[in-house]
């Protein structure tokens, strides 16, 4: 964890930064749920509350374009505390922020500043990993022959199995929705 990262944790300022719409990648912890996947969206239903889409990636098919998914409505008041009971956040990648950028005769710039705190709520990185980690999930339920050796890349994909290819965008459009600060980090003990 970076000092900024650590910083918003302490102060328990995290929680401020929630932004809807987002999915949350959440990894079974407890033996039964050891190692599933579920995916949640969070969406304003109004002032006072949330529509969640619980998507189980776990219980995924090839039969069927989406994995099974139940939708609640939930108060805002509780979803910090109710929504990952036996679930973890996909562990969060920290954006290491180079101390010689800030002097103290030369402050950073207020264009180089706002690159850095953007990156450490939310960098690259960790889009990458959670878009690679929603895809290994992917293919273990559509190209199971895969599974055994190293994954296809998406352009495989799009070139040699068009008909899953509709799928994957269909997966990333409701499976990857993102604003603001990385979810993971938001909802990080």
């Amino acid at each position: 964890m970076n000092i900024a990262t650590e910083y918003l944790t302490r102060r328990k300022l995290k929680r401020q930064l929630f932004e809807t719409p987002c999915s949350l990648i959440l990894i079974g912890s407890e033996f039964n749920n050891r190692g599933k996947i579920i995916v949640v969206n969070f969406e304003d239903y109004n002032d006072k509350k949330y529509i969640i889409k619980r998507w189980n990636v776990y219980d995924a098919s090839p039969e069927f374009i989406l994995p099974p998914m139940k939708e609640f409505i939930v108060s805002k008041k509780i979803i910090f505390n109710k929504i990952i009971s036996k679930f973890k956040p996909l562990p969060f990648i920290n954006y290491k922020i180079p101390n010689k950028k800030n002097h103290y005769y030369q402050p950073m710039s207020d264009r180089v500043y706002l690159h850095y705190h953007d990156e450490c709520l939310d960098n690259l990185r960790h889009r990458y990993r959670r878009i690679e980690f929603i895809w290994k999930a992917f293919c273990d339920t559509y190209l199971p022959e895969f599974s055994y050796s190293a994954y296809p890349s998406q352009n495989q994909v799009k070139l040699n199995y068009p008909k899953y290819w509709k799928y994957w965008t269909k997966w990333k459009k409701y499976l990857l929705k993102h604003k603001g600060a990385a979810p993971e980090l938001v909802f990080k003990d």
